[in-house]
């Protein structure tokens, strides 16, 4: 699936589900967020997990 398929089949999340996710998949999206550009490189991020 490519991004714009992404966004246009995308739905609201209303239940979810019990399993934990695994700490590499949280490392991932961390990894992809801290690499996405940001406005005048002013980087504004913050996480919390």
């Amino acid at each position: 699936m490519d991004v714009l398929e992404a966004i246009a089949t995308k739905r609201a999340v209303r239940e979810y589900k019990p399993d934990p996710v695994p700490a590499e998949t949280i490392r991932t999206i961390l990894d992809a967020g801290r690499r996405a550009q940001s406005s005048r490189n002013s980087q504004p991020w913050r996480y919390i997990v």
